[in-house]
């Protein structure tokens, strides 16, 4: 019996990151940072990249399938994404869901919150029919990197590794060490 291509395919790992936090610092047009750290000046507010992130990306891509997943609407962020990043990072990425993908938080009132506030859900990505229809991506093999534990809580704290938000300092180094926090969290669930 021959085994197709498809079948010896094995599933490659996939890295979700946030953009705000991780990637960079969104703030307002009046904050003062140094003037070294790239800015976009957009219509209400500017997000400051974070130092490293394009070698990141590209760390990250040598090993990993890489996508991208914000609260933040389509309409404000994939302008920043496509600045951010450089084209062949861009299109690169396995997908990039925005806030259309997230859920609405139901306990945001309960825990304190705006009413707006949203949740993002890993199984969500898990099971659907468009993003997954090959059932590539499950708790195994998919990790999520974000600043917010509150927007992350309704996984499984293996899958999700809490990150140092960035909030505009120049000699801010985390991107270089994260990618060894990566590899050792997929080790863990490996060995699971």
């Amino acid at each position: 019996m021959s085994v197709t291509t498809d079948e010896k395919k094995p599933f490659k790992k996939l890295v979700i990151l946030d953009v705000n936090g991780l990637l960079g610092y969104k703030c307002g047009k009046d904050e003062i940072f140094d003037d070294s750290l790239p800015r976009q000046k957009l219509e209400f507010y500017d997000f400051i990249e974070r130092p490293g992130v394009k070698p990141f990306i590209d760390k990250l891509l040598e090993k990993y399938q890489i996508a991208i997943f914000t609260s933040a609407t389509f309409y404000n962020y994939e302008g920043i994404i496509k600045k951010l990043l450089t084209p062949e990072q861009v299109k690169s990425m396995t997908f990039r869901w925005y806030r259309d993908k997230t859920r609405h938080d139901r306990e945001a009132n309960i825990l304190g919150l705006e009413k707006y506030s949203t949740v993002k859900v890993l199984q969500d990505l898990f099971d659907n029919p468009v993003y997954n229809r090959d059932d590539e991506f499950n708790s195994t093999n998919t990790i999520l990197c974000d600043d917010c534990p509150i927007k992350t809580r309704h996984n499984p704290p293996e899958n999700v590794i809490i990150v140092e938000g960035f909030k505009g300092d120049p000699q801010d180094t985390y991107l270089e060490d994260l990618p060894d926090l990566i590899d050792q969290r997929f080790l863990e669930l490996s060995s699971n």
